[in-house]
């Protein structure tokens, strides 16, 4: 058992006495235990009785309100139960060695089986990891889908892959289609371990270039705070059936949804799975302050908590280890996938062991919808891709004179004063052209034949 992975209960099997003084099962017998602490084991059984190094760092201790190993019982297997995405998988931790008593409340003592791997193989002559395991017994382990509680769905295609020119850096992040031509994704995302630039995103065998990459300005290396990136690609994807972006949320509904169902970005799961695949991780599973503060690889990039702008969760299923990791950059998305409400920034192990933390994009709409509607005037800086932008010379503001798409001198208004113009883009007249924002509240031109009538 690896540390890294605490079970909090593990069975034991076998055909022992079923008490004290009593014979032996004729059938085999399961019962659940939990792991005890090493001090705490070390302290019930110390040096002396056949131990004469205490306990070693290859065993442990178990012990059961209402169950436990008796004679007749070593030898036999301690295991768990994980899960890949349709299979239960029994996996062997350790075998049961001995114990004070029998009876319920008494520690039982059990030889791990990790730190003897390397020998094992050596004997059977095959890989005995987790995974490899998995494959090669895979038609012989018990079939169970996953609940609808985290059901695997494959909905609409959005998330891409980010790739460097060596295929070696490749499939280490994701990023999610916001529109047909943008991708946001986190900032440490946009660099490898040479600190270059991605050079294209792949999504269902199209690939386009990265024309554009703009870090949020805040952004520092090392930190999760603002931790996040948007890319152009030099042109559109091409429309399909099963490419879609996701919407955004509008920003008040990041606290108004938190009981809403989420689903998470999976990256390449290792076993019995197509390269892309959501699960659907339930509100339950998010987790809180607490449950970050104490751990020394989220603190050092968490040294102010999670703040507004993080979210974090927690999965319920407890996954095989390394089976498969959520993206990097890639998204959490709602249930149906139809609305993006964060981008991952710390991901491992599916949840399982690990909290994951995640960016609140709501929180940066604002920043993002001025890189998305940027106006295109300077076509030749499309190669330029590595410059952050200054919107302030594009942007309009409340009342500056402005024109129409369809070349109407006009003021920039709140959008929602100007309920002709919108009827215009409604009924596919015109699209109305973007002034700016204030706070969260877009402006757009508003033609001044039509201006009396907003107020009026």
């Amino acid at each position: 058992m690896d540390q890294t992975y605490p079970y909090e209960t593990l069975d034991i099997a076998g055909f022992g006495a079923t008490g004290f003084a009593e014979d032996n099962s004729p059938d085999l017998l399961k019962a659940r235990i939990a792991p005890v602490d090493q001090t705490v084991c070390s302290q019930a059984f110390p040096v002396g009785h056949g131990l004469s190094k205490g306990i070693a760092e290859d065993q442990l201790c178990a012990v059961g309100a209402n169950s436990d190993s008796c004679p007749g019982d070593s030898g036999g297997p301690l295991q768990t139960t994980l899960h890949t995405y349709n299979r239960r998988v029994a996996l062997l931790v350790g075998v049961t060695s001995f114990g004070s008593a029998c009876g319920l409340g008494s520690y039982g003592v059990y030889q791990k089986i990790v730190p003897h791997k390397q020998w094992l193989e050596s004997i059977v002559g095959e890989p005995l990891d987790p995974l490899t395991c998995i494959k090669n017994y895979e038609t012989y382990l018990q079939q169970e889908q996953l609940s609808m509680e985290y059901e695997a769905v494959d909905a609409y295609f959005s998330r891409v892959y980010i790739r460097w020119d060596d295929p070696k850096e490749d499939l280490k992040c994701g990023g999610t289609l916001i529109d047909y031509n943008t991708v946001v994704t986190t900032a440490h995302c946009t660099y490898n371990s040479k600190q270059e630039s991605p050079k294209e995103v792949s999504i269902l065998g199209q690939r386009n270039r990265i024309v554009k990459i703009i870090r949020h300005p805040k952004f520092q290396f090392g930190s999760y705070y603002n931790d996040i990136a948007l890319l152009r690609l030099n042109k559109y994807l091409r429309k399909s059936d099963i490419i879609a972006p996701p919407c955004l949320p509008y920003p008040r509904a990041v606290d108004a949804l938190v009981t809403k169902n989420r689903s998470i970005s999976i990256r390449l799961p290792k076993v019995g799975l197509e390269p892309k695949l959501q699960i659907y991780l339930p509100a339950k599973g998010k987790c809180d302050e607490l449950e970050v503060a104490g751990r020394p690889d989220y603190v050092a990039k968490l040294p102010k908590g999670l703040t507004k702008f993080l979210s974090c969760f927690k999965a319920d299923y407890e996954l095989i280890p390394e089976l498969g990791g959520f993206d990097i950059g890639g998204p959490l998305l709602s249930r149906d996938e139809s609305v993006m409400f964060g981008v991952n920034v710390f991901a491992r192990d599916g949840g399982s062991y690990s909290p994951l933390i995640t960016l609140n994009i709501a929180r940066f709409i604002p920043w993002i919808e001025q890189f998305v509607l940027e106006r295109q005037t300077h076509a030749s800086n499309a190669g330029n891709s590595q410059e952050s932008v200054d919107y302030q010379d594009t942007l309009l503001y409340e009342g500056s004179p402005c024109t129409t798409n369809d070349r109407l001198e006009g003021h920039c208004h709140f959008a929602n004063e100007c309920r002709r113009e919108l009827e215009r883009y409604r009924y596919r007249l015109v699209r109305p052209a973007i002034c700016g924002y204030k706070g969260y509240n877009m402006l757009i031109c508003c033609p001044i034949w039509r201006d009396h009538h907003r107020r009026g």
